[in-house]
């Protein structure tokens, strides 16, 4: 039979009773990183497109510009607009709205219900159907990212990083679970024979 110490196994159990929370406080940890990087990879789905656009314009010789991705939802309302705001440059309003839908029309993968471009203090806007009638149908490829379609990718990334916490949880779980086995197969053995 195997025969354990007294002092040994009280100094094995305070030794493992300090090192399992640390154990546990890393995976915590760990699973709480790759919960906040998961969420920011959700929710800038269109950072590269968006940033792809921006730095279009800023090429055409404006001093700042911001594009924006907004969906709005209400009981009478339901719509998706892009927003442009552009900043310095010595053209006039027709020119700046011009390069402004060009460059959305012809590079943000996103379908939108309206488009408005804020210059100088004025805002111009123009629906999809208009912005169809003026530059004609889409380069291939870029409805992809539809307001629908953008849901779904959202809820697709939403029950993936549910499942990814699941998994890590599980892990910490399962880690205790074997570990009280070991421990009480331990003591059996540790007890001896009367």
């Amino acid at each position: 039979m195997l025969e354990v110490d007294g002092p040994v196994t009280d100094q094995r159990s305070i030794l493992m009773s300090r090192t399992v929370p640390s154990r546990i406080a890393r995976w915590l940890v760990l699973a709480l990183g790759l919960v906040l990087a998961s969420c920011a990879l959700a929710g800038c789905s269109y950072g590269a497109e968006l940033r792809q656009v921006q730095q279009g314009l800023l090429d055409e010789g404006f001093d700042d510009a911001g594009v924006w991705v907004r969906f709005f939802e209400s009981r009478e309302v339901s719509e998706d607009r892009v927003e442009v705001v552009l900043v310095g440059s010595s053209m006039d309003r027709e020119a700046a709205w011009e390069i402004a839908a060009t460059a959305v029309w012809e590079k943000l993968p996103v379908e939108f219900d309206y488009l408005l471009v804020e210059y100088e203090g004025e805002v111009d806007t123009a629906t999809y159907a208009e912005l169809e009638g003026e530059f004609g149908p889409r380069p291939d490829g870029l409805v992809e990212h539809s307001a629908p379609g953008a849901v779904v990718g959202t809820v697709a990334r939403v029950v993936a990083v549910f499942i990814v916490i699941g998994v890590i949880a599980l892990v910490p779980v399962m880690v205790l679970i074997r570990r009280n086995r070991r421990r009480r197969r331990l003591r059996g053995k540790a007890r001896p024979a009367v």
